[in-house]
């Protein structure tokens, strides 16, 4: 973290789980729930971490540091606005709960490739992943913006801010092909 700048990890665990059938913050990954082992690995990385969620929920009989969205339903904007509301941080380092695969190495090299940009993110086999990047406080304006216009997609903010992107690739000594897949089915542990 160049010039001292302070980053918090935030985990993102407000969503339905629909395909999975239950919490997917809540099931095992080696051993601990899934939004436990993203907190590790982001506390390794960032230092302080927390996860949003929705109001009805709380994670903290698992030690995890909790705030609760602000837009209730209103998907990962509301997520990263209740963060930088709540903590008032100049910026996040931000993943999805469902990413259990993501490597510290990973998320240094994505806040070295960050400089100055407002929004950094991974992008990976022509993918873009907007929940995997960290975000400053200068995009939050567009964030509530966004928010009260119920213009909800985390992609239209980043090409609205002209968001940079950190090509991950094989060249990288921590690729894996499942760095940033997503768990959302059973299946998917399997990647």
């Amino acid at each position: 973290m160049a010039g001292g700048e302070v980053i918090w990890g935030v985990v993102l665990a407000g969503g339905d789980s629909r395909r999975m059938g239950r919490d997917k913050a809540l099931i095992p990954f080696k051993g601990i729930p899934m939004a436990a082992h993203i907190v590790a690995t982001l506390a390794h990385a960032v230092g302080h971490v927390v996860v949003v969620t929705s109001p009805d929920r709380s994670y903290s009989f698992q030690g995890i540091d909790v705030i609760h969205d602000i837009f209730p339903g209103q998907g990962p904007l509301a997520g990263i606005h209740a963060a930088f509301e709540t903590l008032r941080a100049d910026s996040l380092f931000v993943l999805a709960c469902d990413t259990p695969f993501v490597r510290v190495e990973l998320i240094r090299h994505i806040i070295d490739q960050s400089r100055d940009a407002s929004v950094t993110v991974a992008e990976m086999g022509g993918r873009v992943h907007p929940l995997c990047g960290l975000y400053r406080s200068p995009v939050l304006p567009a964030i509530t913006r966004r928010l009260n216009e119920g213009k909800l997609k985390v992609k239209d903010l980043l090409e609205e801010v002209g968001a940079k992107r950190v090509l991950i690739g094989p060249d990288l000594s921590f690729y894996r092909e499942n760095l940033l897949a997503n768990v959302n089915t059973k299946n998917d542990f399997e990647i």
